[in-house]
């Protein structure tokens, strides 16, 4: 099993203790590559003063396991007090991987400082104002009004005559003119009510989306400064 995560290409110190801490040994090491395969044969391991800890190093060029077979050589022959060690080796050590979490961390904190939820709320709130607005607008009343008139204007027709009928035409034609403008400036203050709330509304949401955006810049800068780990095991 591997004791820990290492990084290709950086060298990684291996050792050995000598049973009963014994000094002046010889202590050689043999390498093997995540294939298995025998890399470095008998790499010789350096006593640490006379304390029976022996220390060397070998550097990894491609990630996976490597395995560290490290033993006493009594002679040409013979090993005594054979240990064996793997090493999990890939792009990142775990120290790498803690900082990049970190940052990253930090930037999605900082993006939940962006008051998003609150200046759509404002949004709808102006947009619902306009809503209201725009029922207020005495339309119908003014319609009614009209309407009234023309009946008045039809029951006449009992006693038409040609100027009866003629006047009628164009008290009809007035009434409509009258009930036209007032329906188009009803519309127009109307138009005006929604045409205010959607560019308040426009201006709320284009400042919450720009808050977002400069935060998802961050996180992508941070993210672009940090290559993607490509672990091999």
């Amino acid at each position: 099993m591997a004791e820990k995560l290492y990084k290709v290409n950086e060298a990684i110190e291996i050792g050995y203790q000598a049973p009963g801490a014994k000094s002046d040994l010889i202590i050689k090491a043999d390498i093997y590559n995540p294939s298995k395969e025998l890399i470095s044969l008998g790499v010789p391991l350096q006593e640490v003063g006379s304390s029976g800890t022996y220390r060397g190093s070998f550097t990894p060029t491609i990630g996976g396991t490597w395995q560290v077979i490290m033993y006493t050589e009594v002679d040409s022959y013979t090993r005594d007090s054979q240990v064996t060690k793997s090493y999990s080796v890939g792009l990142y050590n775990l120290e790498d991987v803690g900082l990049a979490v970190g940052v990253l961390q930090t930037a999605l904190t900082a993006l939940g400082d962006v008051a998003t939820d609150s200046d759509v709320d404002a949004a709808i709130t102006a947009i619902e104002g306009a809503i209201t607005a725009l029922g207020t607008v005495a339309v119908q009343g003014d319609v009614d009004a009209a309407v009234t008139a023309l009946e008045g204007y039809i029951a006449a027709l009992d006693v038409a005559t040609g100027t009866d009928v003629t006047n009628t035409q164009t008290a009809i034609t007035n009434a409509i003119t009258a009930a036209q403008g007032v329906i188009m400036g009803a519309i127009t203050t109307t138009q005006g009510v929604i045409t205010g709330a959607i560019a308040t509304s426009q201006g709320v949401i284009t400042t919450a989306i720009s808050g977002v955006q400069t935060k998802c810049n961050t996180i992508e800068t941070k993210i672009d400064a940090l290559d993607t780990p490509a672990m091999a095991f």
